[in-house]
């Protein structure tokens, strides 16, 4: 559905903006205002993926997997986090990645900031050197761009989203506060 939703926008820009270069004069009927400046936000978008790309051309090109699981902590987990997942019923190799120690990512998209009624609120997303995507809400900003290193010391697995691709939705209180630190 969305792929076809793209099509026809790309097809209507395209129709649009071809039909206002072949005429000596440039003129849009204002019915078709919106769709010409939304060229402005595609552009934008194409080259947001091409850094993307560019920041992640050495991480191996597979499938995207969901990391840990949910209700679970993912990075450095403390004894005292191991036992409550346990309780929860959460039977993981603590010796093995996700969960025996920092995940080391990179910022793949610039962090965009939205405003609402209860404050700001930033969504960053990282991928790790397997290619494992990580979605992160916060209510302060972690002075992260894009292209920079972090790593996840410590965060609670919220979800596995498939909203912004295949990506592990982390954060919240429950059962761990998420650190989050530039390298």
């Amino acid at each position: 559905m969305i792929l076809n939703q793209y099509r026809e926008l790309n097809q209507n820009l395209l129709t649009v903006l071809t039909a206002s270069k072949e005429r000596t004069e440039a003129y849009v009927p204002a019915k078709f205002i919106g769709t010409v400046v939304s060229a402005v936000a595609r552009y934008h978008r194409y080259i947001e993926k091409q850094k993307s790309d560019e920041l992640t051309k050495d991480i191996p090109k597979r499938e995207p997997g969901f990391v840990g699981v949910v209700g679970g902590a993912i990075g450095d987990v403390s004894k005292k986090v191991r036992q409550k997942m346990e309780q929860a019923g959460h039977s993981v190799n603590f010796d093995q990645f996700p969960y025996n120690g920092p995940i080391e990512v990179i910022v793949d998209k610039q962090p965009s900031a939205h405003s609402s009624a209860f404050g700001t609120s930033y969504r960053y997303s990282f991928v790790d050197k397997n290619g494992d995507k990580y979605t992160y809400f916060s209510s302060r900003d972690l002075d992260l761009k894009q292209g920079d290193r972090a790593k996840i010391v410590l965060a609670s697995v919220k979800g596995h989203e498939s909203k912004y691709g295949v990506s592990t939705l982390i954060g919240g209180n429950s059962p761990v506060k998420t650190v989050i630190e530039p390298i």
